[in-house]
């Protein structure tokens, strides 16, 4: 009784009676909002609690530590649960193929290699989704709008800042037995990878594209900060994936104009059909040219990793292997680069068979396939909430092909795809039940 009411107390000091924070300490939640986002990238912490080199550990210590770093968010965020659970039951039921997952991977606890492990990764995962929703019921739109501007623009400046003036922190070096990487010296900024500082840009120029609602002179600083980052970070696939995000998301908004007809659903296949065709041609293209430039096509080494995925994943297809890493068991080494050895395999779809196999996939599928209908025909009003939830969405969809991104506990592309993804599901929850608000 007594720990309840030490924690009652508090969250009082953050929360109001109303289940917001009052006029009167406004700016703590901004700066909720702020750790938040830091805290999920590992922005300036990961520098300090996990040294500055690059490399693979592949124990339960980093994954643990992650998970600790973040235990203020998540009982900021149960707590908010607790006090206004309004749509909580109905939000269960939108995210039923999830819930579904999570519980896939704690049966899988029963045949996989590293118990803890799994149970560390189940528990990010749920808490990821309880996190999302908290955060979701917390804040109104404009108050998204202003958090994460300065969120966002904050980041990007403090990223340009140690790039330039502060190099042996913005630019990645190799830690003990890594120095033959060839990431040494490429920008990082306040971030512990240059794909997390790459992803982090992509998804800050989303929002000032299609989310953004301020002056033209601020909505101009964050675009121009965000594409500065987006650059530095100098990431190919990050940069392929938010391109073809956005001409997803505007051949989309072109067909359902052209049709003059609220049957999303019809231009959505029209959309996709047609995109895919245009992206089959220019990646034929592409490969063919980097052939002709006698460049690398293995993706810096992947698709070896996928290749020796592939072949594990045919003697445990349909179960997998269980929710733990393979990776750190002598069924991730691979002889083609003995000297390496990968932390996942840098694809969310072959990490999931390995994990849970097909069933695990089957689930994850589905819920792709319920966000992409949702985001784009049940949910979609042309409103910035949803326009910015289906250009993540497409986003980490595609960056999923080449880093293990979906359905990955404390990742913060796959918790901002479901706190946007969460906030989309609130919205449309209000407006139909008016009298639950």
């Amino acid at each position: 009784m007594m720990l309840r009411d030490v924690g009652e107390a508090v969250t009082r000091v953050v929360l109001s009676d109303s289940y917001s924070i009052s006029l009167s300490s406004g700016w703590i939640k901004y700066l909720f909002l702020i750790l938040s986002v830091v805290l999920f990238l590992g922005a300036f912490t990961d520098h300090f609690v996990f040294g500055v080199g690059y490399g693979a550990d592949l124990s339960n210590t980093p994954k643990i530590i992650n998970s600790l770093l973040k235990f203020p968010l998540y009982f900021i965020s149960l707590y908010m649960i607790f006090r206004n659970y309004k749509f909580f039951s109905e939000f269960v039921y939108e995210m039923k193929y999830y819930l579904a997952f999570v519980f896939l991977c704690m049966i899988s606890t029963y045949w996989t290699a590293d118990k803890f492990d799994a149970i560390v990764t189940i528990f990010s995962l749920a808490m990821c989704l309880l996190v999302a929703f908290g955060l979701a019921q917390y804040y109104t739109l404009e108050q998204i709008n202003t958090g994460l501007y300065w969120t966002f623009l904050f980041l990007c400046l403090s990223s340009i800042f140690y790039v330039f003036f502060i190099p042996s922190l913005g630019l990645m070096s190799a830690g003990e037995g890594f120095e033959y990487t060839g990431l040494v010296g490429e920008n990082q900024g306040v971030f512990k990878h240059k794909n997390i500082f790459g992803g982090f840009a992509a998804i800050s120029l989303a929002f000032s594209v299609v989310f953004y609602e301020g002056s033209k002179l601020s909505r101009a600083i964050i675009f121009t900060s965000s594409l500065v980052c987006l650059f530095l970070a100098s990431s190919s696939t990050k940069i392929f994936a938010l391109a073809f995000a956005f001409v997803f998301y505007y051949g989309f908004i072109f067909s359902a104009k052209v049709m003059k007809s609220k049957r999303n659903g019809v231009a959505l296949f029209f959309t996709s059909s047609s995109v895919l065709i245009v992206i089959f041609l220019v990646s034929n293209l592409i490969v063919y040219l980097i052939e002709l430039a006698g460049k690398d096509l293995t993706f810096t080494g992947r698709t070896v990793i996928w290749e020796h995925a592939l072949l594990l994943i045919k003697e445990k297809y349909l179960i997998g292997y269980g929710v733990s890493s393979i990776w750190s068991t002598d069924l991730g080494y691979i002889p083609e680069i003995h000297f390496f050895i990968p932390s996942h395999s840098h694809n969310s779809f072959i990490e999931i068979l390995l994990m849970v196999g097909i069933l695990g996939l089957s689930l994850m599928m589905l819920f792709i396939l319920k966000g992409f209908w949702d985001g784009f025909v049940r949910f979609f009003s042309f409103g910035r909430m949803s326009s910015f939830f289906v250009v993540v969405f497409v986003f980490a969809l595609l960056d999923s092909c080449f880093e293990y991104t979906f359905f990955r506990g404390n990742n913060f592309l796959f918790m901002f795809v479901l706190f946007l993804y969460s906030s989309v599901i609130i919205q449309n929850l209000r407006l139909s039940n008016p009298g639950r608000v």
